[in-house]
């Protein structure tokens, strides 16, 4: 029997649901509900799912390389004992590229297909469901999954089937149609919205792919067997990759998958479920109170009905207002009205244009040594609050347009400049000029906390010339 390949789809941005997700903190690594984020419930469900399963042996993450050190990081805290392999997608081609470079890796595997930022209520249930998938799978079959729709949403694709068994045959598959379509779906009552997760054989994606779209199937091979392995990375050929075309799972393969002779069968999830692709999604992780609102944070209320409040450091006050989402973050306060046709798509455009900075990054960026937090920035000054974690350091490097001045807050800092090491603690300072080499290293088992002030002429975070780093970056300074 073939072993089986679970696969995780972790590239995506969740721009629409800004402010809390960020181009660089996506909302899958994200705390949203019981202090663990969707990635950790998908890396939980596939141990699940495992522990039922001895023909599983490994785990493909498909990540890009922004957000690889987020991976490690979030997994560090999850016991697993199948292997993890971490591949780093050159650039962003959406997820029937990433499939391939999948189905490269394990040609000969079953491969069940995750997005990693979804809602799933009943795991038992879903699990249940995918084994159900796992004992029937053959070549030409592909399983996907679905839930019964609650409302017309038109940010989802719909799946239409035949037959009232616990497995069904799937009659069609309409990606994102509009409302008006939706409607006479829904009257049939034979659809499920798509879950957007796959049983197959890695065999039917490559022959399916390769009839479908040439662009992708010949590129993506041809990257995939020009991968360089990178520690716990294997990163396939960017100038190969970067040419193929950029489709949907869907888009490319499933909805031609009937014509290309591909049975398609449905499994009903019976869980409540959510993609989280907007905010008012949000509302369906946390339980309302007598007046249909959520509060998170310090928020006092009068007169306010069905609203939502996401807050973070600041006292949040309301006074007759309703059917609002208000998420409130240390650098960004949105305000949405749920009965607004408006688009949070164009709302991104607008910010996109003036500020792009604040879909990018929060205040709080996460890097592979630990964190920074920008507490003031003005033209020609930036303070920061850095935590280095227990035995991490930061790159050996210079700037050429700006000093810093570092004051130590808490634990011991080790400082190597200019080829001299020396030792500060709480309450002790030091001074960088431009130009000079530096790094700052925590030799400790307790964390570093120093306040970083930077001054000069042009303050960015590309001013950066590395010399040494463990974490690799000096490949990415090069590029």
């Amino acid at each position: 029997m073939m072993n089986i390949t679970p696969v995780i789809l972790c590239g995506g941005s969740g721009t629409r649901l800004w402010p809390l997700s960020r181009a660089d903190y996506p909302k899958q690594f994200i705390k949203l509900e019981d202090n663990i984020t969707l990635f950790q419930k998908t890396i939980n469900r596939i141990k699940l799912i495992a522990e039922k399963n001895n023909r599983i042996n490994k785990i493909i993450i498909l990540t890009n390389e922004s957000h690889r050190f987020l991976i490690i990081e979030q997994l560090k805290n999850i016991k697993i004992s199948v292997k993890i392999q971490i591949i780093l997608e050159p650039c962003s081609l959406n997820t029937a590229p990433a499939l391939t470079l999948a189905a490269n890796a394990s040609p000969n595997s079953t491969l069940m297909v995750f997005p990693s930022d979804q809602y799933i209520e009943n795991d038992k249930t879903f699990v249940d469901c995918i084994q159900n998938s796992i004992n029937e799978i053959k070549d030409k079959l592909i399983f996907v999954f679905g839930v019964k729709p609650k409302s017309a949403e038109d940010s989802y694709g719909y799946i239409l089937y035949k037959g009232s068994k616990k497995i069904k045959s799937v009659t069609g598959f309409i990606e994102k149609p509009k409302v008006e379509v939706i409607k006479k779906i829904l009257a049939d009552k034979k659809c499920f919205w798509n879950m957007g997760i796959f049983v197959l054989n890695a065999k039917t994606w490559l022959d399916a792919i390769r009839i479908t779209n040439e662009s992708i199937y010949e590129n993506v091979t041809k990257s995939w067997k020009k991968n360089s392995p990178d520690n716990l990375f294997i990163r396939p050929s960017n100038s190969d990759y970067s040419k193929a075309s950029s489709k949907s799972i869907d888009y490319a393969v499933i909805e031609k998958a009937i014509s290309l002779g591909i049975e398609l069968k449905a499994v009903e999830v019976k869980t409540n479920w959510s993609d989280i692709g907007q905010h008012k999604a949000l509302e369906r992780l946390y339980e309302k109170n007598k007046k249909n609102n959520i509060f998170l944070g310090d928020v006092i209320e009068e007169g306010t009905n069905n609203t939502t409040v996401f807050g973070s450091d600041r006292h949040v006050s309301l006074l007759g207002v309703e059917n609002l989402i208000v998420i409130d973050t240390k650098d960004s306060l949105l305000v949405v009205n749920k009965k607004s046709s408006s688009s949070m798509r164009e709302l991104i455009k607008k910010i996109n244009k003036k500020r792009r900075e604040l879909l990018l990054e929060h205040s709080v960026v996460h890097r592979p040594w630990g964190t920074y937090e920008i507490i003031l920035q003005h033209k020609n000054c930036k303070i920061k609050k850095i935590i280095v974690n227990p035995n991490s350091q930061l790159s050996y490097q210079s700037h050429k347009y700006r000093s810093e001045h570092w004051i130590i807050l808490k634990g011991v800092a080790t400082i190597l400049k200019e080829g001299k090491e020396f030792k500060l603690c709480a309450d002790e300072s030091t001074y960088i000029s431009s130009g000079q080499k530096h790094m700052l290293m925590n030799n400790q088992k307790q964390i570093l906390e120093i306040i970083e002030v930077q001054t000069g002429k042009k303050l960015s975070e590309k001013d950066i010339i590395r010399y040494q780093d463990i974490y690799g970056r000096l490949k990415e300074d090069k590029k």
